[in-house]
């Protein structure tokens, strides 16, 4: 039989109050320690906000938790009334509801794929694609564009970085669309469909860019529905 370890009602990296004592944080099962999944997400939150060395890095600088969600009871609240009866298999996601949002709260966070997750993300919002000088390439086409969700596929090689930019763009966001279209709950879906309209407008700039920094004719504007 599973013995029961429960949490200890102290504060979780000097902010969090597990309010629910009597539930466990973890069982020790055939020796094996699990954590609680609840209590691994709640946790895992407080320590990308409000641990010293994850603070200093890029991503968390200057997140932080709700009120609500600083009380472990507010935070399960919360996540029993997600659509998502995977969850565990899910990552939540804080910057796809409310774009440039600093706070893990209750009307900003939702579930994603890591797929997903990893798309619509700030270090993404900008250039969907990957451009990159290859030294090895003649000199005249130095610039190799390519896109890489699941499946790295190079575009070729350009003769400025904004060509190959916009390049990598416009092949990456059809793709986007099919994740968008595929996720079954319709207020992601709407969410990320605001953030493709972001990008189409940053690709018309894109096109723009290339067509002042090339001789060649105007590139075409891929087109999408």
């Amino acid at each position: 039989m599973a013995s029961k370890y429960k949490g200890k009602n102290h504060l979780v990296y000097g902010v969090g109050i597990n309010d629910l004592p009597n539930e466990p944080t973890r069982w020790i099962v055939n020796g094996k320690v699990i954590r609680c999944p609840k209590w691994r997400l709640w946790e895992g939150m407080l320590r990308r906000c409000y641990r010293p060395e994850k603070r200093s890095v890029l991503p968390y600088k200057g997140v932080t938790v709700h009120p609500d969600w600083i009380y472990r009871s507010k935070f399960n609240e919360w996540l029993n009334s997600q659509p998502q009866n995977n969850w565990q298999e899910l990552q939540i996601d804080k910057d796809l509801l409310v774009k440039g949002n600093k706070v893990y709260g209750p009307d900003t966070c939702c579930f994603l794929t890591n797929r997903e997750n990893l798309i619509f993300s700030p270090r993404l919002s900008t250039k969907l694609g990957c451009v990159f000088l290859n030294h090895s390439h003649r000199r005249r086409n130095p610039w190799c564009s390519r896109t890489e969700f699941g499946v790295v596929k190079y575009q070729g090689y350009f003769s400025t970085k904004e060509e190959a930019e916009f390049v990598a763009m416009r092949e990456a966001i059809p793709y986007v669309i099919e994740i968008a279209n595929a996720n079954p709950h319709r207020f992601i879906r709407d969410a990320m469909y605001r953030w493709i309209d972001d990008w189409k407008r940053e690709l018309a700039i894109l096109e723009e860019r290339a067509r002042v920094a090339t001789s060649r004719n105007a590139l075409p504007l891929f087109e999408i529905k």
